[in-house]
């Protein structure tokens, strides 16, 4: 399936600092906690610039919420 020439690689650097300041916000507020990794990727599926159809993740609960507001399919 990722060698799929429909599967699209995309750079994370532009949304890197914005996760790191979450992580770090949560961490202080003690609200519910994701790794700068699943940040990273929370950022990546909010930003409605990018079409994306499915979220391959062994963890689904984390991006549920994102996933089911823009209508992406998780497959685990």
């Amino acid at each position: 399936m990722i060698k799929s020439p429909l599967v699209k690689i995309i750079e994370d650097n532009e949304y890197r600092e914005s996760a790191l300041e979450k992580t770090i916000t949560n961490i202080k507020l003690s609200k519910s906690f994701h790794s700068l990794t699943d940040n990273v990727i929370r950022e990546i599926l909010s930003d409605i610039n990018i079409k994306i159809d499915y979220l391959v993740t062994f963890n689904k609960r984390d991006f549920i919420d994102i996933c089911n507001k823009r209508q992406i399919e998780i497959i685990e």
